[in-house]
């Protein structure tokens, strides 16, 4: 999505190899609920993320279940070396279940802050699913967004 465009996501189960949803050029995205995932299927390691938000992205993320298989970031915020420092680009976390805690490039690869008024919260015992797009793939979810 990109180009000015705005798209809300109600529900979508979005299985891909180089990403599930990426918003970026001037793209919004509100994500209500859904499963954003992205599987090793060639054994590689070149799957990229459940959400990547680049290049002027804005995405509000409500709800839903993100995951990368392989990978420590199932959500990503911003572009890749210099381009990182001067990205205006935006995720507000404020609901959802995430595989781990992504990876914001804008601010030195850290892990992404949720919106204001919201944190991530460890589950006790992790969510494991069984993919409805991929069959033989599992989902697992460690953390949530819950509000403060």
């Amino acid at each position: 999505m990109g180009e000015g465009t705005e798209t809300v996501i109600n529900y979508a189960e979005v299985s891909g190899v180089q990403g599930a949803v990426t918003v970026d050029s001037g793209g919004k995205v509100t994500i209500n609920d859904g499963i954003f995932s992205t599987y090793d299927l060639s054994g590689t390691g070149n799957n990229f993320h459940g959400l990547a938000v680049l290049a002027d992205g804005h995405a509000v993320v409500n709800g839903g279940k993100f995951y990368s298989e392989g990978h420590d970031y199932c959500v990503r915020l911003g572009d890749d070396g210099a381009a990182a420092a001067s990205d205006p680009s935006t995720v507000e976390l404020k609901g959802g279940y995430f595989g781990d805690m992504g990876l914001d490039k804008i601010n030195g690869g850290t892990t992404i802050t949720p919106a204001a008024g919201y944190k991530f919260e460890q589950l006790a015992e992790p969510i494991v699913e069984q993919s409805t797009t991929v069959p033989g793939k599992t989902n697992t979810y460690k953390y949530r967004i819950v509000a403060q």
